[in-house]
Parts: structure tokens; C-alpha cells; sequence
């Protein structure tokens, strides 16, 4: 937006806006927002510079202000660092981030255009969501995260979720199947013939 001079020399064209005293004077004043101000009072809101000789202002609210400090107001501002975004912006979760500022809360990692989960307005990436939220495992109690595909496989057997390396016979490691079934005993799983041995032994003591 422009302004322009008043150039009389003497002539009162009225109060400046700003400072409310008289604008005399041969180039004391300009005309801008349909004001009169001084040329002197006629600066950036915010950082001070005059407007009259910057070649153009921004107007908000009734206020002016240079082109840094108005983009500074009006850029929508990150949810994460709170500073103004000007180039690209991430949109998410209702709110506004910087691409780069939008990353995993625990591992740091950024997330733009990658899967992520939320938790309480906290985002996670799904290893570390699935690492501090997800299910563990009844074996190895370490947590079920996700493979290459995403996907976090595990099997289930008596209410527990087992990685599919951990679901097998705690005596000797063969993996459960349609042709070697899971033998529960006190809460572990075996193979029919390492169950059948414990058994014998509890039964023995």
C-alpha cells in the first residue's frame, strides 16, 4: 500500500493520526488508510522503520507495518516452536507446523508424510507409539513394534500377544504350528513332548 505528500507549505491539513498534533508543513505529512499522519510518525508498528520512505506498509487492525513484521502477525504460527511459518506448511492434527518441526516426540524423527500416531496431542512414530504404548510381548515382554510393512504381526495364544519368533517351546525353541501345537503350563507354552516331561517332573515333586 502507498502514501502520498502533502506538500502546502504552512497549511494545517489537520491532526496527525499517530501523535494527534497539528501536521504543518511542506512535506511534514502524508495521506494513507484515509489518515493523516507525520512522516515522522508514520512507521512499523513493531520495529520502528519509517513507512513513508519504504516505498509501501501493510495494515492490520488499524496499525501498519512493514513487510517483515506484518508477515510476523499474520503467518499462522507452528504448534511446535511457535515462530511464524512463510514457506511450506504441514497441517495436522487441527493445528500448523513447520515440515520440520513436526517430528516424533520421543525418537526426534521427522514425520512429514510418514505414518504417525497421537496420543494426549503428542505425535509419535509408530515404532516408538507401539515401543511405550503398544502391546508386549509374553515371552520377551519387550514390545510388538512394527515391521517394514507397518504392520505389527505377533501371534495370540490364552489372551497373550507373542512376537512370532517368541511363540514357541521355551525348552527348545520349535516354533508352534498347525502340526506342533502350544502345551500351556503354568502360564509358559511348550511343545508336546518338553509339556508332557514337565508335567511327569511336577508331578513328581
Amino acid at each position: 500500500t502507498g502514501c502520498s505528500a502533502l506538500m502546502a507549505a504552512t497549511h494545517s491539513y489537520g491532526k496527525c493520526v499517530k501523535c494527534k498534533e497539528a501536521v504543518l508543513g511542506k512535506s511534514a505529512g502524508c495521506n494513507a488508510l484515509g489518515k493523516i499522519w507525520h512522516t515522522n510518525c508514520f512507521v512499523c508498528q513493531d520495529c520502528g522503520i519509517s513507512l513513508y520512505h519504504s516505498g509501501g506498509f501493510f495494515e492490520s487492525k488499524g496499525k501498519v507495518y512493514c513487510d517483515t513484521h506484518y508477515k510476523d502477525r499474520e503467518a499462522p504460527k507452528c504448534a511446535e516452536c511457535s515462530k511464524p511459518i512463510f514457506d511450506q506448511i504441514l497441517n495436522a492434527l487441527e493445528k500448523s507446523f513447520h515440515p520440520s518441526c513436526f517430528c516424533c516426540a520421543e525418537c526426534k524423527t521427522v514425520l512429514d508424510g510418514k505414518p504417525f500416531v497421537p496420543k494426549d496431542s503428542t505425535i509419535y512414530c509408530r515404532k516408538c507409539w507401539h515401543g511405550l504404548f503398544g502391546v508386549k510381548c509374553a515371552r520377551c515382554t519387550q514390545p510388538i513394534t512394527p515391521d517394514g510393512d507397518g504392520d505389527a504381526r505377533c501371534m495370540k495364544a490364552l489372551g497373550n500377544s507373542y512376537h512370532i519368533k517368541c511363540f514357541s517351546c521355551e525348552d527348545c525353541d520349535t516354533p508352534f504350528s498347525k502340526n506342533q501345537g502350544a502345551y500351556p503350563i503354568n502360564g509358559h507354552l511348550y511343545c508336546r513332548e518338553h509339556a508332557v516331561a514337565r508335567s511327569k517332573k511336577n508331578s513328581q515333586c
